[in-house]
């Protein structure tokens, strides 16, 4: 959608904003974009996403306003109903299963049909009781080329604990239409019980001796004392408000290990071994090619995961790479929350009466930014993905 004036050329948009209420119920706000400011480069596009869950059948009511960079303001409404069409829904079934272990949700969508071949983008959204299941939100797009069955299994890393979610799928065609969503059929919810720091679909666990002894809201304030004045006066400057504390842990590679199993791929018995999953890294990941060549010497030297000096020390320094780099980083916990943070002064210390074979760490978290779902996609943290628009087979 477009702004346009035909009859002076400089009268651009400056800001609009879009107020969404069922027709038969103008008190009710449904979504509220706030004030959004016009692109200096594209300065009359209007571009918003209505976040929220349109049902079918349902007469809406919206009220755009707009404000040009002249300040002359007008409020438009508009009246419209919500009607399915198009593109069918998927022939497939979508379940989520929570893992409170590793902090997430595994997402599976599998074909009714194994032997139909699909073709097409599937997006994933996700809703939450902090919205009251209303507001929808796209979270993952996949686009299957090759003609296979739909069988896709995807991990929800960025949940919050405490908090329930609804997910759903939809096909969506090349020009990004939506069809009819399949979803599960009850909210899920993950308790967390330890602290997670998150990058890239990669997730580091604080399991053991986790720290957390202070915890501060920051704001920009000052005291001034005037004569003739018994009290000070105490001002708060600017919008300055972000939350900061410091954490610390054992750095052990027991803390990448867990007893979760997929109960899909569950055949009757357990084997530890075969469905052990590691969230943050892996041997074969840490030692290549060279796996077997440690595991035959720590065989012939009788060590174990509770003595192997080698693979504890190779595994730290993949945690110094991971707290060190330089990126924003999704702190989560069931005491705190989600927040979009920075770490500073990181500090190692070994642990002496582990013979050094273990460190334990320190570092200072900062809030940068907050912690939604478009900012999870702008600091890489998930990839939400994009659907394709020239799809051939």
């Amino acid at each position: 959608m477009y702004y346009s004036n035909n009859i002076e050329e400089k009268e651009y948009l400056k800001s609009y904003n879009i107020k969404l209420y069922q027709s038969n119920d103008l008190n009710n706000l449904l979504f509220n974009s706030g004030e959004i400011y016009s692109n200096q480069y594209t300065p009359n596009e209007i571009n918003c996403e209505l976040g929220y869950d349109l049902l079918d059948g349902i007469d809406y009511t919206l009220f755009f306003t707009y404000t040009t960079n002249n300040l002359y303001t007008e409020t438009i409404e508009y009246n419209f109903a919500i009607i399915q069409r198009g593109i069918d829904k998927l022939n497939a079934t979508i379940t989520a299963t929570p893992d409170s272990e590793n902090g997430r949700i595994k997402i599976d969508i599998v074909s009714t049909d194994p032997a139909e071949r699909f073709i097409g983008n599937v997006t994933i959204r996700r809703t939450s009781s902090k919205t009251n299941f209303h507001k929808w939100e796209d979270i993952k797009t996949i686009t299957y080329i090759t003609g296979e069955s739909l069988n896709y299994s995807w991990y929800d890393i960025t949940i919050e604990s405490g908090v329930w979610y609804k997910y759903c799928a939809q096909r969506r065609n090349a020009n990004g239409d939506r069809g009819v969503i399949i979803q599960i059929d009850n909210p899920v919810m993950c308790v967390l019980d330890d602290i997670y720091l998150t990058r890239d679909d990669c997730q580091l666990k604080i399991k053991f001796n986790p720290s957390l002894n202070e915890f501060k809201y920051n704001v920009t304030e000052s005291q001034q004392i005037t004569i003739g004045s018994k009290y000070p006066y105490i001002k708060r400057n600017g919008n300055t408000y972000f939350r900061s504390f410091p954490i610390g842990g054992l750095i052990s590679s027991f803390i990448d290990t867990t007893d979760w199993y997929d109960p899909h791929f569950y055949d009757g018995e357990f084997h530890n071994d075969e469905n052990e999953i590691k969230a943050f890294t892996s041997k074969s990941e840490i030692y290549g090619e060279t796996q077997n060549l440690y595991d035959e010497y720590n065989n012939n030297k009788h060590i174990t995961q509770y003595n192997d000096y080698i693979y504890e020390k190779k595994f730290r320094e993949k945690v110094y790479d991971f707290l060190y780099k330089h990126d924003v980083k999704l702190f989560r916990s069931t005491t705190e929350g989600n927040i979009l943070v920075k770490l500073m002064n990181i500090d190692f210390q070994p642990v002496e009466s582990l013979g050094r074979m273990l460190y334990s760490f320190t570092a200072s978290a900062v809030e940068v930014d907050e912690a939604n779902i478009y900012n999870y996609q702008k600091y890489g943290i998930q990839n939400v993905g994009t659907y394709e628009n020239y799809i051939t087979y």
